[in-house]
């Protein structure tokens, strides 16, 4: 009879995935005869940076028919990335069918569809991700744990129920003096299930595995960002750098005193610090940030209640939230604009047919008809009080036409010149005349 391996499990790794490593950090080698690819951190914070950028979640399909252009239903979508110590990985949110699919074991691997620089093998671009039983990625681990292959059927052991774990990581902050962290694991990551907690440079959220030389240096590389030191006190930050160091020996990783100037030059420079700036200095600003990062915390907590979201909204989410919220403002700030010139040009129009009538009733004189129009359209009211106690300036019935300055009406005169020979008794054309003579002796 065959020996069956043993593999130890959490009771919660029967089911499909929220989190799971979409590639490896370093070279990763193909099954099928291409030549391999990069994944190094500075190309994998570059992916992260656009996905975040775009704000668009990432399509996880069955079998890459999204490349095909036919109908290809999604089984999930990738609502975070995230650069890890270990290489990149996306939280996904499944389909009921998808998670149908992968708990049964009818889909056990996943395969990322990436853009590939054919000169430089580096990675461009996250297309989309999916479900295959078939990966093209050598050694990539199953979507889950509980359903290993090997020899005749997996005896499984379950370590801890989800209280008990976290207890298990309360004793270990007491053991070591690092406190439990948010995002932090608490438990191992499935392909560092098997590194020893003194392996890791934070044993309390199982962050920075260092089981050899190369994830050592990785673990050095990433704790050195101030970002991933944001959560930590002095204390544990002194703690942690120790247990690298300490680690560094054990593997015969030389981390030289230059090598620590450098970082903490760095350090500095990313925080806006002057190169001789003290340690304690640097410290205040790292811890300032960290408050800073816990108010901003608060505050997205806020507006996430506020905009009536649920708790667990991402921050691409939010964004949309807040975008659509702005788009209804500036609807709104439209219809109100539009109102606004709906109204006016209802006031000039009811002022025009007021200065029309005005005229028409011998109140006015053509001469008046612009200052007439403003008062009008301002104040109607008192237009129209103005207009009740004029004298008739013309007699009733007699309509005087309102012609724009320069127009000449069937006399050839200007509306300026028509009132002046009806003050003085003049007819238009004796007026009209005399105006010909005087230009002709003029010219």
């Amino acid at each position: 009879m065959s020996e069956r391996p043993i593999i130890l499990v959490l009771a919660t790794q029967g089911q499909a995935p929220d989190w799971l490593r979409v590639l490896p950090l370093g070279k990763v080698e193909l099954r099928d005869g291409r030549p391999g690819f990069e994944a190094d951190a500075a190309d994998l914070e570059a992916l992260v940076r656009k996905f975040r950028a775009d704000g668009v979640d990432l399509v996880v399909d069955y079998e890459h028919q999204t490349l095909g252009g036919e109908k290809a239903p999604a089984a999930g979508w990738i609502k975070e990335l995230e650069v890890r110590v270990d290489g990149l990985y996306a939280r996904i949110e499944w389909t009921q069918t998808a998670r149908q699919h992968i708990e049964a074991g009818e889909y056990r691997y996943y395969s990322p569809a990436l853009r590939v620089n054919s000169e430089t093998r580096k990675v461009e671009a996250l297309l989309h991700m999916g479900l295959v039983n078939d990966p093209a990625i050598k050694n990539l681990a199953p979507l889950l744990a509980a359903k290993y292959g090997g020899i005749g059927e997996p005896e499984i052991f379950v370590l801890a129920a989800e209280g008990d774990a976290q207890a298990a990581q309360e004793a270990r902050a007491k053991k070591y003096g690092i406190g439990v962290k948010a995002g932090g694991h608490v438990t191992k990551p499935g392909e560092w299930s098997q590194v020893p907690d003194e392996q890791f440079a934070d044993p309390v959220n199982y962050r920075y595995p260092m089981p050899d030389r190369a994830q050592c240096q990785a673990a050095w590389s990433y704790w050195n960002q101030t970002k991933n030191q944001a959560q930590y006190s002095p204390e544990e930050r002194a703690k942690i750098t120790n247990r690298i160091k300490a680690r560094a020996q054990e593997v015969g990783m030389q981390i030289s005193a230059k090598e620590e100037a450098t970082a903490m030059l760095k350090l500095k420079a990313k925080l806006g610090l002057k190169p001789e700036a003290s340690e304690e200095e640097l410290l205040a600003l790292v811890d300032s940030r960290a408050q800073e990062a816990v108010a901003f915390k608060d505050m997205t907590a806020d507006l996430i209640k506020e905009l009536a979201l649920p708790a667990e909204t991402t921050p691409a989410q939010l964004k949309g939230a807040i975008l659509a919220l702005k788009q209804g403002q500036d609807q709104l700030t439209g219809l109100q604009k539009d109102l606004a010139a709906l109204k006016d040009a209802q006031a000039k129009q009811q002022a025009q047919q007021a200065v029309t009538e005005a005229l028409k009733a011998g109140k006015l004189q053509p001469t008046q008809q612009e200052w007439a129009l403003a008062y009008a359209a301002r104040d109607p009211e008192g237009f129209k009080a103005f207009i009740d106690k004029a004298p008739r300036l013309v007699p009733v019935g007699q309509e005087l036409k309102m012609v724009k300055d320069g127009d000449k009406g069937a006399t050839g005169l200007t509306p300026d010149q028509t009132t002046i020979c009806r003050q003085m008794n003049i007819k238009p054309e004796d007026f009209k005349g005399t105006q010909e003579q005087m230009a002709q002796a003029a010219g």
